[in-house]
């Protein structure tokens, strides 16, 4: 196992800074996630770890030692990537052996450590197939097996389970998560699908525009965003823009178009009278009443203009303006008809507030005629429900 400590990182190419000063510090046998969008510098990270890109400031270290200008066969990193790169005229053991061979490890000493990651990945019986003969799963696991052979020190992983079906994904998932906890080793990870990185790691990094937007562990990120794109990104959010009309004991209260609103003050934020925000809810924080009811929480009246079934729940589009409309999940045991009047409530407490921020990129201040509805699920995004639905 190795610490890995990313100092001060920094990218350009062609004058484009793709990396913004990234500093990371990675414990001992942790699972970190570094997660983004295409493009936010995830990637070029886990190229400089493993050594293929060099940044042009700052420095890589494993357990205190400079590792910057290390050639990569130097640096005991395992490496697994989402087209498993086996080799086809190889079978399984041969596969997962070829470094060993390579290092000139002894037959025995090799075939003993194959059939040690085989019983690992649950696959103890299939050192004689080739690559060919198994399922995408199988095939994944083959090559996790192969990137610990030579017990590395870091295990780098660049989007694994990009190329399997769902189900296949989620249950790769477990089977990272029960490999990745029996060797406790030290394991970076990139992903885009938030779901991967809340169910996989022990802290997440978030980056957006090559830099790190927040870094804490799933639980912290998902129930305290420290930005806007940190709610929309890792989970499901409804934004409304407002302005802050007054401070109270306990609350701060926001004018929007359609009435106010109160927000918790526990925010570190500073926020002043008549700063322009952005008050946000989860959808799952969300309830639907038919008649309005405050009972100390923030009420918005709307109108229901589409649902969705998931099969978990029933999301519903709620239009409560004509720029503003929430995503809420539904319960089961009801329907609400389209076009229904209903009032969106939810507690005081459930409510995050923001600077304003007109950014298109988490649905905010479009300049369209398409009401505002922040939606994130798995590897698409989705600016309102109605898109969500072309796209399932």
């Amino acid at each position: 196992m190795a610490r890995v400590t990313l100092e001060n990182l920094a990218k350009w190419y062609g004058g484009q800074n793709v990396l913004d000063i990234v500093s990371i510090d990675v414990k001992e046998g942790e699972f970190l996630t570094l997660l983004g969008p295409s493009g936010c510098g995830k990637t070029t990270t886990l190229r400089m770890v493993a050594g293929f890109v060099s940044p042009d400031t700052g420095r890589v270290l494993f357990n205190g030692t400079d590792m910057t200008r290390t050639p990569t066969q130097k640096r005991r990193l395992g490496m697994v990537f989402q087209d498993y790169a086996l080799f086809p005229h190889l079978n399984v053991a041969d596969n997962v052996g070829f470094a060993l061979r390579a290092a000139g490890m002894p037959k025995a000493d090799i075939s003993k450590r194959v059939r040690e990651l085989l019983a690992l990945i649950r696959l103890p019986a299939v050192g004689e197939r080739f690559p060919s003969e198994l399922s995408g799963g199988q095939q994944q696991r083959v090559a996790i097996a192969r990137a610990l052979a030579h017990t590395p020190a870091v295990l780098l992983m660049d989007e694994p389970l990009g190329a399997l079906d769902l189900k296949l994904r989620e249950a790769m998932q477990h089977e990272l998560a029960v490999i990745q906890q029996k060797l406790g080793i030290t394991t970076i990870y990139v992903t885009h699908d938030q779901e991967e990185a809340l169910s996989l790691s022990n802290r997440i990094a978030l980056m957006r525009r090559g830099k790190i937007e927040q870094l804490g562990t799933p639980r912290e990120i998902y129930r305290n965003p420290a930005t806007p794109f940190a709610a929309f990104f890792l989970g499901k959010i409804n934004f409304v823009p407002g302005k802050l009309q007054e401070k109270q004991a306990g609350a701060y209260r926001i004018s929007t178009s359609k009435g106010m609103l109160l927000c918790p003050t526990k925010d570190e934020r500073k926020f002043s009278l008549g700063d322009q925000v952005l008050v946000a809810v989860r959808p799952e924080h969300l309830r639907i009443a038919e008649v309005a009811s405050q009972n100390g929480s923030n009420v918005l009246p709307g109108r229901v203009v589409r649902q969705k079934f998931t099969g978990k729940v029933v999301q519903y589009e709620v239009r409560v303006d004509e720029m503003t409309s929430f995503i809420v999940d539904g319960t089961m045991d009801r329907s609400i008809e389209s076009d229904a009047p209903v009032q969106v409530a939810w507690d005081v407490s459930a409510t995050y507030l923001y600077p304003y921020e007109d950014d298109q990129e988490i649905g905010v201040g479009v300049a369209s005629t398409e009401p505002q509805v922040v939606e994130v699920t798995g590897k698409h995004e989705a600016n309102t429900l109605s898109e969500s639905l072309a796209m399932t």
